[in-house]
C-alpha cells in the first residue's frame, strides 16, 4: 500500500507547515508571492493537494526567495493557479509506514492477510485515517479538547474503526491469485470465530 504526503495533507491541513494556491506554475515550477523571502525551501516536500497533480509530492530542488518560485522534478500536468499546494519540512513517510503495519496486524488478529486484498485502493481511507491519528497523536500537546491535534487523533481514529468496521472489499480467500464472484465484496468488517 502506498499513501503520498499530499494524500494525508490534503485531509488535514494543520499539519504541514504552510498551505497556499499557486500564483503560476509549469510542470516543473511553481512560484507565489507569499513565498517571497521565506526561509530556504529547498530539499522540503511540496505536496499538490488539488488540481490534476493531486496526491503528486515533489522535493523542492531549488528556491528563489526574491520572486517566490520553487523548481522540482516534472508533474505530469502543469500547475495552475487554482491548485493548492502544502508545504513540509519533513514528510510523513515514516507515519504511513506505521499506520500500515498497524493495519496489518489489525486485520491478521481477524483472520485476515492484508496481501489477499487484491484492490488495496478498499483499504486507503482506512490508512489515511489511521496515518492521520499516529501523527496527531505526535502534534498534541496534551490530551484536552481544547488541543486541537488531541480532538482530531480521536475523530480519525473512531473514522479508522468505523471504516475497519464496515469494510467491504474484494478478498482472495481462496489464494488463486484472483478475485473469483463469492469473493467479490465479501464484508470483512466484523469478521467473528467460533471456537
Amino acid at each position: 500500500m502506498t499513501l503520498t504526503n499530499a494524500e494525508v495533507v490534503a485531509r488535514f491541513k494543520p499539519i504541514s507547515d504552510m498551505v497556499m494556491k499557486a500564483d503560476a506554475g509549469t510542470t516543473t515550477t511553481l512560484s507565489n508571492s507569499v513565498l517571497i523571502e521565506e526561509p530556504d525551501l529547498t530539499n522540503k516536500y511540496v505536496c499538490f493537494i488539488s488540481g490534476e497533480n493531486y496526491g503528486e509530492d515533489r522535493i523542492i530542488n531549488f528556491f528563489y526567495e526574491d520572486s517566490g518560485k520553487i523548481e522540482f522534478d516534472a508533474l505530469q500536468n502543469a500547475v495552475t493557479n487554482v491548485d493548492e499546494v502544502a508545504i513540509l519540512s519533513n514528510g510523513f513517510l515514516s507515519d504511513i509506514k506505521q499506520a500500515e503495519v498497524f493495519m496489518t496486524n489489525h486485520l491478521r488478529n481477524k483472520g485476515l492477510d492484508i496481501s489477499l486484498f487484491l484492490n488495496v485502493l478498499q483499504l486507503k481511507e482506512a490508512h489515511i485515517f489511521k496515518t492521520l491519528e499516529i501523527i496527531c497523536q505526535s502534534y498534541m500537546k496534551d490530551a484536552i479538547d481544547t488541543d486541537i491535534f488531541y480532538v482530531a487523533s480521536e475523530k480519525f481514529r473512531v473514522l479508522y474503526e468505523t471504516e475497519m468496521n464496515t469494510l467491504v472489499a474484494d478478498y482472495d480467500s481462496n489464494e488463486s491469485g484472483s478475485i473469483d464472484s463469492d469473493e467479490e465484496d465479501l464484508k470483512l468488517g466484523q469478521v467473528r470465530f467460533a471456537r
